[in-house]
């Protein structure tokens, strides 16, 4: 049976277009307010998981040293938190691990949307590990600890392809009211950190 609907109002049923439009600008209004808050709060969470990784590969370095008298892994394989496949030949002599990356490339660069997490250093004061954002296209920043920093200091840095949205990200993550540019001298040390020719283990990798 067909069924008939009558308006029983006496104005125009239906919506006018001033209606519409005031709706659609409310909707515009409430998504440009609360997008941004929300791939904000989808960066934190993958800061939150590259801080994870830092101090797991610190808490790691520090067990490999006391086994290797004060030297650090230079590669991922050495450590005992190796992500599965890095014992593989062509990873043997991998320092930086892509996160999001099903296959690690062998030179290093990194396809999907994640971070490159390099290991910097083997004997220096200097030596770390870095985490940058890549392929993210609007965030480029990283963030960094030194292995022998008993104080666990987290470093956020600007990267060179979004410097304004990684100052804005790292300064709040990390609390600060203004981005600490001094930080950025701190990861260089790292970055620029001497590798040793041993990798630790009475070998010599073979270039």
């Amino acid at each position: 049976m067909k069924k008939v609907f009558f308006c029983l109002s006496k104005s125009p049923c239906g919506f006018t277009l001033m209606e519409m439009m005031v709706v659609v600008i409310i909707v515009a209004i409430l998504a440009a307010v609360g997008l941004p808050t929300y791939f904000r709060s989808i960066e934190n969470a993958r800061m939150a998981e590259a801080e994870m990784w830092l101090g797991n590969v610190q808490r790691a370095q520090g067990r490999y040293q006391v086994r290797r008298d004060g030297i650090y892994a230079p590669y991922w394989r050495s450590l005992d938190i190796a992500p599965v496949g890095m014992e593989k030949e062509e990873y043997m002599q991998a320092a930086s691990y892509c996160t999001k990356d099903t296959v690690q490339p062998a030179d290093g660069s990194c396809v999907k949307n994640g971070f490159k997490i390099t290991l910097y250093g083997t004997n220096s004061a200097d030596s770390g590990v870095v985490a940058q954002r890549v392929n993210s296209g609007q965030y480029s920043y990283k963030m960094a600890r030194f292995y022998g920093d008993n104080t666990k200091e987290l470093f956020c840095v600007a990267g060179e392809k979004y410097p304004e949205n990684d100052r804005d990200i790292c300064a709040q993550f990390l609390g600060q009211d203004v981005y600490d540019d001094s930080a950025e001298y701190e990861v260089l040390r790292i970055e620029n950190s001497a590798a040793a020719k041993d990798d630790g283990e009475g070998q010599t990798p073979q270039g």
